[in-house]
């Protein structure tokens, strides 16, 4: 039996299309669907993203899922069906999960940092489109404003990057091509500064700006460069050019917290936290945020009493808690201005 995360939303995704192949391209409309059927069926909150792939694909396959998308992926319109399943990119950050062994959170945490404001999302819609490459080929071209330069992500990295031939690659996140082909292109920039590569003219102090963020030399393009390895700051930083302010809540007060953070509400700043520590604590509508330690998650919104975090192991769900239950968490935010 199939048992990761990915092949559950490959599998899911599929299904939705038995009844009318073009309404997949809509992609928006079935991954809203897909989390919704995950969500009801299988109970997702509070639970690893491994276990919520066993169950739903135990679901799936007592429901005769699985011939229908053989059905799809097979038929005459399979190439097609394949290029819109891997390539469909609209610049708008849809659902999506963090992978189910992949420490990529600070790339996802930053992105649904700057998802979570109206002018965050203009940034993210503005940084992702499909244009033709020199050669004339089609490809994702992801902007990083921040640093001037882009990178094109081709449909063989979006393949490679999901499960091919049955074989399972669970290194990128799940769900959006939009944010898959950020972590791709996020990858090809790690490998240039492993290699000492100046792309596009790129300045020393930029890339002594880039190595400030830098603690390790990593890699081939397989994953595991962008695992555990790229932060949410730095990533902020290729989105806006912000290199933002970082604060501590074992050190820093409430008050400058609250007032560094302010500026989410009305889109000015986009914002971070890294845990430093293990988090169980109940939310204020009585859901319990788990968090492990070492893990970032986002910032979408912030009261006079409370503040609205976002894991990315489960984007669409916001746990909001109070001030002084937040304070006891020992962790690092990072305010980026955008």
């Amino acid at each position: 039996m199939i048992t990761d995360t990915r092949k559950t939303y490959q599998i899911t995704y599929s299904h939705y299309a038995t009844d009318n192949i073009d309404l997949f391209y809509n992609s928006e409309k079935f991954t809203r669907s897909v989390m919704e059927l995950l969500n009801e069926s299988v109970g997702i909150e509070n639970k690893s993203p491994i276990t919520i792939s066993r169950e739903a694909v135990e679901k799936l396959n007592e429901k005769g899922f699985y011939d229908e998308v053989d059905s799809i992926i097979n038929g005459e319109k399979s190439e097609q069906f394949k290029k819109n399943f891997y390539f469909r990119v609209d610049g708008v950050i849809d659902d999506f999960t963090q992978s189910s062994t992949t420490g990529d959170c600070g790339i996802l945490s930053a992105i649904i940092a700057l998802n979570s404001t109206e002018e965050g999302k203009q940034i993210l819609k503005d940084s992702i489109q499909t244009v033709k490459n020199e050669k004339g080929e089609e490809v994702i071209r992801v902007t990083f404003k921040g640093l001037g330069l882009y990178y094109d992500v081709t449909y063989d990295d979006m393949v490679k990057a999901r499960i091919i031939d049955g074989k399972n690659n669970n290194a990128y996140s799940d769900g959006d091509n939009d944010v898959q082909a950020i972590e791709l292109a996020i990858e090809k920039l790690m490998v240039d500064l492993n290699h000492g590569e100046v792309k596009d003219g790129v300045s020393r102090p930029l890339l002594n700006i880039l190595s400030y963020y830098r603690n390790s030399k990593f890699g081939n393009y397989d994953g595991k460069i962008i695992t555990g390895h790229v932060s949410q700051n730095e990533v902020l930083y290729y989105f806006t050019g912000s290199r933002g302010t970082n604060l501590y809540t074992k050190d820093d007060s409430v008050s400058k917290i609250k007032n560094s953070l302010s500026g989410i509400n009305n889109g000015t700043v986009a914002a971070t936290f890294g845990t430093e520590m293990a988090v169980n604590i109940k939310t204020v509508d009585g859901k319990t945020l788990n968090l492990p330690s070492n893990h970032a998650i986002a910032i979408s919104g912030t009261t006079d009493k409370t503040i609205t975090l976002v894991n990315p192991w489960f984007p669409n769900i916001k746990y909001t808690i109070t001030w002084e239950d937040f304070m006891k968490i020992k962790g690092h935010i990072h305010v980026a201005q955008i």
